[in-house]
């Protein structure tokens, strides 16, 4: 590819210097090489390339750039053939793609400091792995099913997790005509964590949810988006106290039910020149969303008859605005910027119900909260396989990054500070990663270290 380039821009050159303007190649056919199912519809929707028009070379090497950022391709190059026309090109394009069963894996270590007092902070490590194994099939030459199961165990000095997950989804490229995208995906994922310190706590989730997404083509690069969702959590904690004074041994449980439903919408301008591992391009997505979340809670202990209820209910509207850069200085070595904000305004109902030895009481409390969050994140990425190595064993790369996370609840829109100091809270890491993918999927193993 790199070589075919070179010839355009000669070629480009030439012609400029010598009828004064920029060529461009009259389309009347594309022809798909390296697949083995049948993607025409996907591929030629993901083009925005409309045949009998003509296009500049730059148009073309942006049109190979989205058929990268498909989850399935991991290489598109192109060349032309002439026509049977005078001054007509067939686009014949090479895709490498994945395979139809894929792997994304992680395994990370984080050590964190926790201020816990003006003389004393706290250490923690955490150990984190995670398995996805997946499968895709291509039901029509512009739509495809895609499942994944994802158990994953996270280990820290106090306490584990062992979640795991399992997704399945349908997505079309071409919905209504008009390259108009739209995919629907359910996830069911339970998980136990159990905790070892002083006490003995369990907690067991279960969680359901399905989400929709339409998506309409603006320009080459961008898309109006929306999006809708629902979320329906069970989640139960047991605590054991023992008290060894008195000999014996109090359980506490905790009940939640949440249902939430949430609306959304945004701006999607993405060149970034890769879905998975990006060396150049940018993508800005500013949107807004609408959340309605139900949650009851219920507390009672065992040896006694005391039981509190909770009922929150939560009405909010948020604005989001992400943004990410890559810039390829040298050939093996970029440097990104990611950052994000989220602004949400919440209308808080809580009802509390005690039951005692006097009969139940009730207290109702309604208030509007406001919420902050945003991070920001730099780095170097440096490859480390590149050209036929790269092509031979896949991409290989080392990722070096430094982030700043800060959150704030209840804070004042007009003053612009927290009401509680104590709801405001911030976390730095750096990291570093190793990043590997081929045919068959992703893997990476990193490091990190944080502080708050």
């Amino acid at each position: 590819m790199a070589r075919f380039r070179t010839v355009l821009l000669v070629s480009m050159f030439w012609q400029l210097l010598v009828f004064g303007a920029i060529p461009e190649f009259h389309l009347v056919a594309v022809r798909i090489e390296g697949t083995q199912a049948d993607v025409e519809g996907i591929v030629i929707s993901e083009l925005r390339l409309p045949l009998e028009k003509s296009y500049s070379e730059t148009e073309l090497f942006r049109a190979m750039v989205r058929l990268r950022r498909l989850p399935f391709v991991l290489d598109a190059e192109f060349r032309l053939e002439k026509g049977t026309e005078f001054q007509t090109y067939i686009l014949v394009i090479d895709i490498k793609e994945t395979k139809r069963f894929f792997i994304d894996s992680e395994a990370s270590v984080f050590r964190i400091s926790r201020y816990s007092s003006p003389d004393q902070t706290e250490e923690e490590v955490l150990g984190r792995n995670r398995l996805t194994l997946g499968y895709r099939t291509f039901p029509s030459s512009q739509s495809q099913l895609y499942g994944a199961l994802s158990p994953g165990i996270t280990l820290s000095e106090r306490d584990q997790e062992i979640p795991i997950r399992a997704t399945g989804g349908f997505a079309h490229h071409n919905l209504g005509g008009g390259g108009r995208f739209f995919n629907l995906e359910a996830f069911y994922s339970e998980g136990e964590t159990s905790f070892g310190s002083g006490e003995e706590d369990e907690v067991d989730g279960t969680y359901l949810g399905v989400d929709v997404l339409y998506a309409l083509p603006l320009r080459k690069s961008q898309w109006l988006r929306f999006g809708s969702g629902a979320r329906w959590d069970e989640t139960s904690f047991q605590t054991r106290y023992i008290d060894f004074f008195q000999n014996q041994t109090t359980i506490q449980r905790r009940n939640n039910d949440r249902d939430l439903l949430y609306f959304w919408a945004d701006w999607d301008w993405n060149t970034l020149n890769d879905h998975a591992l990006p060396t150049s391009g940018m993508r800005f997505k500013p949107g807004l969303a609408l959340v309605r979340q139900r949650t009851n809670f219920s507390l009672s202990q065992i040896q006694k008859v005391d039981e509190e209820s909770f009922i929150d209910n939560r009405d909010a509207i948020a604005g989001f605005l992400t943004y990410e850069q890559y810039w390829q200085f040298l050939p093996r070595s970029t440097i990104f910027l990611r950052t994000g904000i989220r602004v949400a305004r919440e209308s808080v109902e809580t009802q509390e119900t005690f039951l005692n030895f006097g009969g139940p009481t009730a207290e109702v409390i309604e208030k509007t909260e406001y919420d902050f969050s945003g991070g920001l994140a730099s780095g170097y990425i440096f490859d480390i396989f590149r050209g036929v190595r790269a092509e031979k064993y896949g991409d290989f790369r080392l990722e070096l990054a430094i982030q700043d996370a800060v959150e704030r609840e209840s804070f004042n829109p007009i003053l612009g500070r927290s009401r509680r100091e104590e709801l405001t809270s911030g976390i730095q890491n750096v990291s570093a990663n190793l990043i590997f993918r081929n045919y068959w999927g992703v893997l990476r193993l990193g490091v990190s270290y944080g502080w708050d």
